[in-house]
């Protein structure tokens, strides 16, 4: 299996040319395969029920109804690179629900509000992020990159995108005035850069707040690594706030990037004693289950 996603008693496995497998994990000594589906090559899945989206390798973004785990039904097939030659290589898929919120402009609050919308990020390998609109699961629609930009899209001869989160962010006003306190979408994205003798590796920030307008410039970037295989986001509470932090995987063990403040991310370590670490998975909680 290259991907799995755990939803209540059912595990999700996005199993390669094996399809799409779901398995009753409600009795964990007693694992059932109840329920598959065909794929071209299902690289990951991401679980927002009553739909599974897969990244399906060649055939871009594949998406499922899942009410019925025992008999999934395939819903629709998303060529994400369809006005390029190139085939598509999605490998890793997340979703998140994006909140309508209030617009500012020039930091003073307007009468207008962005769109809400079920947003899937989509992962290509070698072209790095896609957004797509998912609100109508029967109808994805791309948001980003552009039609123009898709139609000339050349990935960069030594650039390969390894993991993504996407999550939304409070980032706090500036201690000395300035920036004001507001909530964003992020779009974390790890790429590796070859150079022929080593492969360097780095975690994009990208605002996707507005994911029709995604700033392509100058984004805020941390150390990753090197030779990485695997981006994993999570939150802790760090007296007297909240921490991000990034942790990605490789040849040299997990490194660790603090992104809390999406302005000024920070490679702040590296787990010790690890080497050749390829996959990494985290457990979160609420604080009153400690």
């Amino acid at each position: 299996p290259r991907g799995i996603e755990l939803a209540g008693a059912h595990l999700y496995v996005a199993d390669g040319i094996g399809g799409l497998k779901i398995f009753d994990v409600a009795q964990p000594e007693k694992i059932a395969l109840v329920g598959r589906l065909p794929t071209f090559d299902a690289h990951d899945v991401e679980v927002r029920w009553p739909w599974a989206y897969v990244a399906d390798g060649p055939a871009g973004l594949m998406i499922a109804d899942i009410r019925a785990p025992i008999a999934p039904e395939y819903l629709t097939q998303l060529d994400l690179n369809g006005d390029s030659q190139r085939l598509n290589e999605a490998i890793v898929v997340e979703s998140l629900f994006q909140y309508s919120r209030p617009v500012a402009k020039d930091e003073r609050p307007t009468d207008q509000r962005t769109r809400a919308r079920n947003l899937c990020a989509v992962l290509d390998r070698r072209l790095g992020l896609y957004l797509v609109d998912v609100t109508e699961p029967g109808l994805p629609e791309i948001l980003h990159p552009t039609v123009n930009e898709r139609s000339r899209a050349e990935p960069e001869t030594n650039i390969y995108y390894r993991g993504l989160a996407l999550l939304s962010q409070i980032d706090l006003a500036d201690p000395q005035g300035g920036t004001r306190t507001a909530e964003r979408d992020y779009a974390y994205v790890l790429f590796e850069r070859d150079n022929g003798q080593s492969q360097r590796s780095q975690v994009s920030i990208l605002d996707v707040s507005d994911p029709t307008r995604v700033p392509r410039r100058d984004p805020q970037r941390v150390v990753a690594g090197f030779s990485t295989e695997q981006l994993v986001v999570a939150d802790y509470y760090s007296y007297p706030t909240r921490r991000r932090i990034a942790f990605t995987t490789g040849e040299l063990g997990a490194y660790l990037g603090d992104v809390s403040n999406s302005r000024e991310p920070a490679q702040v370590g590296a787990l010790p004693g690890l080497t050749n670490c390829f996959a990494l998975a985290l457990e979160e909680f609420p604080l009153d289950r400690m």
